[in-house]
């Protein structure tokens, strides 16, 4: 269960279920909570109201706590052991990989099409 507290007072202002114990304290982003739990769930928390906006499962066992850098997450997996930033889309549907060096805009195996077009940057 994760419970949300007032600053001010200490009072309770929502509660969500977790789908596991968590794996380490929640990581909070503007708005939002994301808590990883046990083995290979993650899952995101409006942080105002405890509304669950999405969840996802790691391509891999989670062993160590997640870090969130930008708009990735990046996370220890087991068998065999390696590191993997995933994008933060939060729709329920396993994440993209961060492309490795040299990698980039490469099609996977047993992807159709040609190279991935970058999107456009945010300007400030």
């Amino acid at each position: 269960m994760l419970w949300a507290l007032g600053r001010g007072n200490g009072h309770m202002q929502w509660r969500a279920p977790l789908p596991s114990r968590p794996l380490s304290p929640p990581l909070l982003l503007p708005g939002g909570v994301i808590v990883a739990c046990r083995e290979t769930d993650v899952v995101g928390f409006d942080a105002a109201s405890g509304q669950r906006i999405g969840a996802f499962a790691t391509p891999g066992e989670m062993r160590v706590p997640p870090l969130l850098l930008g708009e990735r997450l990046v996370v220890g997996l087991r068998g065999p052991w390696r590191l993997q930033g995933l994008s933060l889309n939060m729709t329920g549907r396993a994440p993209k990989a961060a492309p490795r060096p040299g990698q980039a805009n490469q099609p996977r195996p047993g992807q159709k099409g040609g190279a991935a077009r970058p999107r456009p940057q945010a300007q400030p």
